[in-house]
């Protein structure tokens, strides 16, 4: 695990809020590696907002974590706040795992689809990966970082609404029907691509 990039900010933060760090924390913030076989990087502030819970797979063979996550496992070390840095793992983690890509004329509202098929499917894999599949603890998670960002539910190209995502979890399996939902929410209506992301993953059934 990398934290020395992190160091400066959780330093700073908790300079700024009169809370004196274990003298282990380095020791504490390692431990967390034990729970992927990717490397696992708390990053400085340089590449998210400061105080937001941000994570990326985008590089080979790593899960980057924003630096308030490592500023939160240190001092607000609840069950909450670790459900959702695991549940949020397993996210990263499955989209390591097979994606579904757009072809290579898609349309703008195909490629949309895709990304946010995509991050819905992750949703239900990394629960299925680090949570046993537990329903629950999947939307405790996404609620959990949607009030803790504490930023508008506005629509994007690449993610579904929070709104959208704590609803599917709490309401459907990943499975055809899911996929379905999400392309009408994103009004999206080519058949062929719908069957091919209800054949592309799994069925993932949440107890």
């Amino acid at each position: 695990m990398r934290i020395f990039l992190a160091i400066p900010y959780i330093k700073r933060k908790a300079k700024h809020h009169n809370i004196l760090l274990p003298h282990d924390y380095i020791k504490t913030l390692d431990g967390y590696q034990k729970y992927s076989n990717y490397k696992i990087y708390f990053i400085g502030n340089f590449a998210y907002k400061n105080n937001k819970l941000r994570a990326s797979a985008s590089f080979p063979n790593y899960i980057i974590f924003s630096s308030e996550w490592s500023y939160q496992l240190l001092v607000n070390n609840s069950d909450e706040l670790q459900n959702a840095f695991i549940e949020t793992l397993g996210h990263e983690e499955a989209h390591k795992e097979k994606e579904l890509h757009a072809s290579s004329k898609a349309s703008e509202k195909e490629k949309i689809f895709c990304k946010k098929v995509n991050e819905v499917h992750c949703d239900f894999r990394g629960t299925q990966k680090k949570l046993n599949s537990n329903r629950q603890l999947l939307i405790q998670a996404l609620k959990f970082k949607y009030h803790f960002n504490n930023e508008p539910d506005k629509y994007s190209k690449t993610h579904p609404r929070w709104c959208e995502r704590i609803d599917y979890a709490t309401n459907y399996n990943f499975d055809e029907k899911l996929i379905r939902r999400v392309a009408l929410d994103n009004s999206f209506t080519d058949e062929d691509v719908i069957m091919k992301a209800s054949t592309h993953f799994d069925n993932i059934i949440l107890r």
